[in-house]
Order: structure tokens, then sequence, then C-alpha cells
């Protein structure tokens, strides 16, 4: 992510999750000192005693992150894929909008589709 938002991928309560984080300050900074390193095993954990103050332990080491903004999203990505299975798109759809999006990215193309269609 940008310069002080990170993503994370892991496990929590069995589940997949996808952890957004945003810092600003002092966690913005130990963020980009972070970010320099190779990160494996990573464990984000709120400190019990303090209100809203994150830990994130690498390798037996824990930076306190004391202004950050945690979004935490269960991955569906699995149960999407065996639910909805991927099929072939029909070549004359697949045509239709190929030449719809590279007609879009002119501005001949954007003010044809705004005129021709009223928006």
């Amino acid at each position: 992510m940008g310069a002080a938002g990170w993503r994370l991928s892991g496990v929590a309560q069995g589940k997949a999750v996808i952890v957004d984080l945003f810092a600003t300050g002092a966690a913005a900074q130990a963020l980009q000192q972070l970010a320099a390193q190779d990160i494996h095993d990573a464990v984000l954990a709120q400190a019990p005693e303090s209100r809203g103050e994150w830990s994130l332990s690498i390798a037996g080491r824990s930076t306190a992150l004391p202004q950050l903004r945690v979004f935490v999203h269960e991955d569906f990505v699995a149960q999407a894929a065996a639910a909805i299975p991927p099929r072939r798109v029909r070549w004359s759809r697949r045509l239709f909008w190929s030449t719809l999006l590279a007609l879009l990215r002119t501005g001949f193309g954007r003010h044809w589709v705004r005129r021709r269609y009223g928006g």
C-alpha cells in the first residue's frame, strides 16, 4: 500500500483474513522502517492494557504502533471460487467490452459515448 498503509494477509481464528493498516505519526515512521525488512510470520495484536494501541511482532521483536487504524476483512476468495465456478465468456461479449474500453481511452470516444447514451 502507500507510505502510511499496509495490507497484510493471514489467518485469524481459523479464517483467512486481510488486514489493512493505516498509520499516522510515530506509527507511520515505524511501519516505514519495518517495510525495508523481509517480513514473515508477523503477529499483529492489540495491547490489552492500553486502549487502541497495537503492536506488531516480527521475529521475536515487538514494535508498538500507537496511532494505527486497523480494518480486518474476511477473505472470501476461496468460498466465492467454489460457489461461482469460472466460465469462459463468449467471444462477442469480450469483443464488445474490449472495443468499448479501447474507445473510452480516447477523448473522442468518451465524448461519443457520452453524447450517444446521454450521460
